[in-house]
């Protein structure tokens, strides 16, 4: 539970199950994660002043309740480009004018990748450059390169950070937004973003119009299916062609709006997933996008 928060593997022989043994409560001691300086945020904020052409991408660091109200007041307050990571979605509302979609590998698109290839410079709070970012480190930003987060390995990633922070991004956010920050963003910048929605819009559109034989038209049953959706819903999706539909037609417009396994791309994921979810969220509608042979893997 101490920050990076994430998944735990615990393995018990078999031998160990049928034995005898005594419970000892203990108590937790969580451990508060490190914070960016102020001084270190005036640096971002100078970095930020000289930029006509800044994007800020999100990861699951700020994927919480705090942490995607302090980035959709940042974006609107200076009017900065959103994208997202996969494990980002649902840390700001995909149908918000300023969203530009998710990056990377297996689920981007035209608009993000190429924004963060031209932007001067790339906030990443609670997020880093990946190999799925970057598509192995082939696709590499021009501009300055600006993290905050809690990875571990972020050292050893061949990615040429201008300023990188091993920090709490929603404490940086929290930071950020108290700072009077002069920036004036770039209408030409704006005009090449709306140019690559006009092409990516024209590639969607093309799918939609497609005929199948016998077959529904699986992009245009998930811009349907989005459409009825409530907005608070959570969808978790497994691995396979099939959620690359949903990242294409399905928006996410609440926190952890979208589950699944993208660091390790685990089939079988989905439907559990979409159990914890509902345990940890009972009031929210929470759907799980699975494929037959998936699901029958994760019941064997």
């Amino acid at each position: 539970m101490s920050p990076p928060q994430g998944p735990v593997f615990i393995e018990v022989p078999e031998d160990i199950w049928p034995m005898p043994s005594e419970f000892a409560g203990c108590e937790a001691k969580l451990s508060p994660p490190p914070t960016v300086s102020l001084d270190g945020v005036k640096q971002v904020v100078e970095l930020l002043q000289k930029s006509r052409r800044p994007v800020i991408l999100v990861g699951g660091g700020v994927n919480n309740t705090e942490g995607a109200a302090l980035l959709l007041q940042t974006a609107e307050r200076w009017k900065i480009p959103v994208a997202v990571t996969g494990n980002g979605r649902g840390a700001f509302p995909e149908d918000h004018p300023l969203f530009l979609g998710r990056a990377g590998f297996g689920g981007g698109n035209i608009v993000t990748d190429q924004a963060l290839l031209k932007a001067d410079l790339i906030l990443a709070v609670g997020a880093g450059l990946s190999d799925t970012t970057t598509y192995g480190y082939n696709y590499m930003p021009r501009g300055d390169i600006v993290a905050v987060n809690l990875d571990p390995l972020a050292e050893e990633k061949p990615v040429p950070y201008t300023l990188r922070f091993h920090a709490d991004a929603v404490d940086f956010l929290r930071k950020l937004s108290s700072i009077d920050l002069r920036y004036s963003p770039d209408e030409e910048w704006f005009r090449e973003i709306e140019e690559l929605r006009v092409g990516w819009k024209t590639f969607l559109d093309e799918a939609l119009s497609r005929k199948y034989e016998g077959f529904v038209n699986p992009s245009k049953f998930f811009y349907e299916l989005d459409k009825a959706l409530p907005g608070d819903l959570v969808m978790s999706g497994g691995q396979g062609m099939h959620i690359v539909y949903t990242f294409s037609f399905v928006r996410a417009r609440a926190v952890r709006g979208y589950l699944a396994a993208f660091n390790l791309g685990a089939m079988g994921f989905a439907f559990p997933a979409t159990l914890g979810a509902k345990f940890a969220m009972p009031e929210r509608d929470v759907y799980a996008v699975v494929r037959d042979g998936e699901f029958m893997m994760m019941l064997l």
